[in-house]
């Protein structure tokens, strides 16, 4: 009788661990992430804005997160721009499509490919700051690449506009 019972005892133990196993195992599936996309887990800082444009704050490691929260940002490492603050009178003699040379500080000697996509002008830039801003699309980027290596950019300006006398 001693034996059947221990065994009844050890099939209800069993029985219970594979009940709690399979919950477990259940919440283990509910804490994985998976990306939309490939991309590069990037912070710019320890606030950054949500889909809605609503800032928050970088989690911190423990900290308990909701469904469908914001937790990291991906680059798009597949198409990358260079931001590059210059005068007025550079962004007049600049046009979309123009060639660019980009120079990244992280790799000396390699220089990349790249082409005018935007040339904005600052309307409300303050005395002594920038007063365009051309967005350079590098044309093929590589995976050696990341967001926010700085870069030195050179325009070809034999392709500038020809401005009238």
């Amino acid at each position: 009788m001693k034996g059947q019972a221990a065994a009844a005892l050890a099939e209800t133990n069993y029985q219970m661990a594979s009940e709690r196993l399979v919950k477990v195992e259940q919440q283990v599936a509910w804490c994985t992430m998976y990306a939309p996309r490939d991309g590069t887990v990037i912070y710019a800082n320890d606030t950054f804005s949500d889909d809605a444009g609503k800032a928050v704050s970088r989690p911190q490691p423990g900290a308990i997160v909701r469904n469908r929260q914001v937790v990291v940002r991906l680059a798009d490492t597949s198409r990358l721009n260079v931001d590059v603050p210059v005068t007025l009178q550079v962004a007049q003699s600049v046009t979309t499509g123009q060639s660019a040379t980009i120079r990244l500080d992280a790799i000396p000697g390699r220089t990349v490919a790249g082409h005018i996509a935007e040339v904005r002008v600052l309307l409300e830039a303050p005395p002594g700051a920038s007063e365009a801003l051309i967005t350079v699309r590098i044309e093929d980027p590589s995976a050696d690449l990341k967001p926010g290596m700085r870069a030195t950019v050179e325009f070809d300006l034999s392709q500038a506009p020809q401005t009238q006398k």
